[in-house]
């Protein structure tokens, strides 16, 4: 009963935030998508482009499952909004136990993106950009810089992010002997 008065309350508190003059007091609409659907979506590179990882519970990086949302009612300015993603996202780990959310925009519809560890089953997963040819050739158009250029800049702060990474774990293991 507590967990179904906590849901109103959030669906009523989605519903005010989405309120504007244009969009005359739509809730926010969040369908789970099925398994079909989600292996539709994964297939495309250029959804998939932003995947999971690695598991921040069991440090697996292989085997995930993924669990997809269709989110419906949200006007594209607000899609982006940080309290927007705030509500949804906390929607979505009261009423499904996803811990890490994306949101994604793929043909004009808005999606939010998790994933499952199959190894210890924890919705703690960490995502990262793929960067293909496609991903680092528009980096480098938008930005105005040659690509072998913006090529490198990436791999040297991938790099940095790397070792940064490994000293703040070898730091955190160290302090728990």
């Amino acid at each position: 009963m507590l967990a179904t008065a906590e849901n109103d309350r959030i669906s009523r508190r989605i519903e005010r935030s989405t309120r504007s003059e244009d969009t005359m007091n739509r809730p926010i609409q969040i369908r789970a998508l099925t398994e079909q659907e989600t292996a539709e979506l994964t297939r495309s590179a250029t959804f998939n482009a932003l995947h999971p990882v690695r598991c921040r519970q069991c440090g697996n990086t292989h085997t995930f499952g993924r669990k997809m949302f269709w989110i419906g009612g949200v006007p594209k300015a607000e899609q982006h909004s940080d309290s927007t993603q705030g509500l949804i996202a906390h929607h979505l780990k009261e009423r499904y136990g996803v811990a890490s959310v994306f949101f994604k925009t793929y043909r004009n519809r808005f999606y939010v993106d998790s994933a499952l560890c199959k190894h210890c089953g924890s919705t703690g997963i960490e995502f990262d950009i793929e960067l293909s040819d496609d991903v680092v050739a528009a980096v480098a158009k938008l930005s105005g810089r040659p690509l072998a250029e913006v090529r490198s800049a990436i791999q040297e702060r991938a790099e940095s992010i790397a070792q940064t990474t490994r000293t703040v774990e070898e730091d955190e293991r160290r302090s728990r002997e």
